[in-house]
């Protein structure tokens, strides 16, 4: 996952390449949905993260 200001993506491939804008980007990392819910990152992702997490069982 990545969170960019209001946006979520999600990978289909654990083997995607990211490239980076170096002059734009610092301290990224990736985290998975369920650290998202926990709120670490805000309570808006959070809501975002578990939409997410229920839409995916299918």
């Amino acid at each position: 996952m990545h969170h960019d200001f209001q946006f979520v993506y999600k990978l289909e491939n654990d083997k995607a390449e990211l490239n980076l804008q170096q002059e734009e980007v610092s301290h990224f990392r990736w985290v998975d949905l369920d650290t998202l819910v926990t709120k670490e990152y805000g309570v808006r992702l959070a809501r975002v993260a578990a939409k997410i997490k229920e839409n995916s069982r299918v």
